[in-house]
């Protein structure tokens, strides 16, 4: 975290010649379920994502300015404020960094191609509230079983989530995630490559292979 640092248009390396911007999305758990919110499809003709679900969050950004400066507190109120929004949850104050290196999404907003890196952060709450989402760019927020319905999940949240749920997964959940999680790690992989930022592996990787991958998390 170090190692990023505040533009106009958001949160990126310190390089001047890198194009993504860093987002970060909520990992919300209660009783054996996990907050997810869907993407509006009243704009699908200009957004990729519309209609899949996701983990509730955004874009990393100073709230005004002269806002801090300091990435993780920024983080932590960009965070809550999109949580706020788009699930209607207030998010509790300890939370956790999963051990995740690199995830990268792209995707297209008004004809422009945008690329998000991914962080993530968990959370725990005790009951699984009603969630309600305020903001217009998301249609739906619902509590999720832990093994979801993987096809419906964004790329790279989906990617993010089987890494964090793969642990607690049974077999045969893991045996009908494999085709879904794969399919989204060939997807974020590919536009890795295209930033040049490092390839994610599949969940079910070698120790030694998720090792080094967290390990160039920036």
């Amino acid at each position: 975290m170090d190692r990023l640092a505040f533009r106009a248009d958001g949160l990126t390396s310190l390089s001047e010649d890198d194009d993504w911007r860093a987002g970060c999305v909520a990992f919300i758990e209660a009783e054996g379920k996990v907050a997810l919110v869907r993407k509006s499809t009243d704009d699908a003709t200009d957004y990729d994502l519309a209609g899949l679900w996701a983990m509730p969050g955004g874009m990393i950004r100073r709230q005004s300015p002269g806002a801090t400066r300091e990435v993780e507190k920024a983080a932590r109120s960009s965070l809550a404020s999109r949580v706020e929004v788009e699930a209607g949850l207030k998010l509790p104050a300890a939370w956790n960094t999963p051990d995740l290196g690199p995830i990268v999404s792209r995707y297209l907003r008004r004809g422009r191609t945008r690329w998000t890196l991914l962080l993530a952060r968990t959370f725990t709450i005790q009951s699984p509230v009603p969630l309600c989402p305020i903001d217009r760019t998301i249609s739906e927020a619902r509590w999720a079983r832990v093994a979801p319905t993987w096809e419906t999940i964004a790329p790279a949240n989906r990617l993010a989530l089987a890494h964090i749920l793969w642990p607690r997964l049974s077999e045969s959940e893991k045996a009908h995630a494999r085709e879904w999680v794969e399919k989204a790690k060939v997807e974020c992989s590919g536009w890795a490559r295209e930033v040049g930022l490092p390839i994610p592996p599949s969940p079910w990787a070698s120790v030694q292979r998720l090792r080094e991958w967290t390990a160039t998390f920036i």
